[in-house]
């Protein structure tokens, strides 16, 4: 790879940031060289500066290439010019240090998820291909990546490379797969994809795995056995394919409205949607399960495909809409606000609807049963309810049951049974006082 310059648009943009900010003056700058940058899969042949650091002379590397390569482990690496600080943020499911103060001193800060690690001296030197200042980093300083984010470093020189090690998550950018058709693969950890158009396949995950494809970004796992969660986190509105893959929990957390497919066999125990989503989510039961759902947010909920969903828990004030040809097993719903729509084609066996929830239902479709205690639910629509259970239901439903409770069935007004057992428990049928029969 030849030497790579600093585009002149990104080294006004990424440098001074400040006309404030005072750089070490070029007087200091000793010699220039070209050394190698490896930061995981990413090497770049960049022009260096070796220049007084106090008394200490040390080799500073451009900051644009640090920040790329930092990116390409799946960090978010900025650099802010005016507060003169380095802002790397890691993606959940990346363990970092404590992020307490490090060792150092200097102008410049670096801020591991807003928590300060480290002081150190940057320059600004003229960067000799775009013939433009631009931030240099000293590389000696740099150790203490080593410990907050579990990289191993090394510079001889002419190269410096940051690896990861250890516990290290499997990073997924743009266009990348992981596993192989042909071969099982093993991954002992957590493993993060971080773009579009991304794949694992015929692997097993002993650990975690965290779908952050972007707002249009779509990623396919298949014949894939994850033992932790799988976290969705992003995705489009036909996204998120999981083709033949076993997982005890999907939670989704998206911060886009989100598809999510189960093809091939695909097993998931629970799917649950966290209590911080904002966006629409669709499920799709096509050739697999998703497994009970709970719902915590989200303003709206799609369910479809050929495999029942067993058991739906809403407890936000979400919508949720069982859409044609889709059979829930059993729908439980504990918050007021929340609406539930049985589209035409669509079947619920159990509605049960708890406490003091007010809640409405659309049925188009058919329910087998809505049962309530001293909640209020509003029936309207077209479809058939074939029994109801307990006290508060009510609506414009054609043919809609009359209450039953199964505790009092068959008691007349003043509390006696119909067979003629008084509250008292003696016989009133054919007993006088005296005890002779009548």
């Amino acid at each position: 790879m030849g030497v790579r310059s600093l585009p002149s648009f990104l080294a006004v943009g990424i440098t001074l940031g400040s006309l404030t900010y005072v750089p070490v003056t070029m007087a200091n700058v000793q010699t220039r060289a070209t050394a190698t940058l490896q930061v995981g899969s990413y090497t770049a042949h960049v022009q260096t500066v070796v220049a007084k650091d106090g008394k200490v002379t040390t080799t500073y590397m451009p900051i644009w290439y640090l920040l790329q390569g930092l990116k390409s482990l799946g960090l978010d690496a900025t650099w802010d010019g005016v507060s003169h600080t380095l802002n790397i943020t890691t993606p959940e499911g990346m363990p970092v240090g404590s992020g307490q103060s490090a060792a150092g001193t200097g102008s410049t800060r670096v801020l591991l998820n807003g928590k300060l690690i480290h002081r150190l001296n940057s320059l600004v030197a003229i960067d000799p291909s775009s013939k433009k200042p631009t931030v240099f980093f000293p590389i000696w300083y740099f150790t203490f990546l080593t410990t907050q984010l579990n990289l191993s470093t090394a510079w001889n020189g002419h190269v410096w490379s940051l690896q990861p090690k250890g516990a290290f998550p499997k990073i997924l950018n743009r266009n990348q797969s992981l596993g192989d058709a042909a071969s099982p693969t093993d991954v002992n950890g957590n493993v993060i994809v971080l773009g579009t158009n991304t794949r694992i396949q015929n692997a097993r995950i002993n650990g975690n795995v965290y779908l952050n494809p972007g707002s249009n970004g779509d990623v396919t796992l298949k014949n894939v056995t994850v033992t932790g969660q799988i976290v969705v986190e992003s995705g489009a509105t036909h996204s998120i394919h999981l083709d033949g893959v076993a997982a005890p929990q999907l939670v989704v957390a998206s911060s886009s409205p989100v598809h999510i497919v189960a093809n091939g066999g695909t097993a998931i125990q629970t799917t649950e949607i966290g209590p911080s989503e904002k966006y629409a989510v669709s499920l799709d039961n096509a050739s697999g399960t998703l497994g009970d759902l709970l719902i915590e947010s989200a303003p709206s909920i799609m369910l479809s495909g050929t495999t029942p969903f067993p058991d739906v828990i809403v407890a936000a004030s979400a919508n949720v809409v069982v859409q044609p040809g889709t059979q829930v097993n059993n729908v439980q719903v504990s918050e007021s606000g929340a609406a539930v729509t049985v589209q035409q084609g669509a079947s619920v066996t159990t509605v049960n609807v708890t406490g003091k929830a007010s809640v409405n239902l659309v049925v188009n479709g058919n329910v087998g049963t809505i049962a309530s205690t001293s909640a209020t639910v509003t029936v309207v629509g077209t479809g058939t309810v074939s029994a109801v259970q307990g006290t508060g239901v009510q609506g414009s439903l054609p043919g809609l049951p009359r209450e039953t409770s199964p505790s009092t069935a068959g008691n007349n007004a003043s509390g006696t049974s119909a067979s003629g057992t008084s509250p008292s428990g003696t016989s009133t049928s054919a007993t006088s006082t005296s005890g002779t029969s009548t």
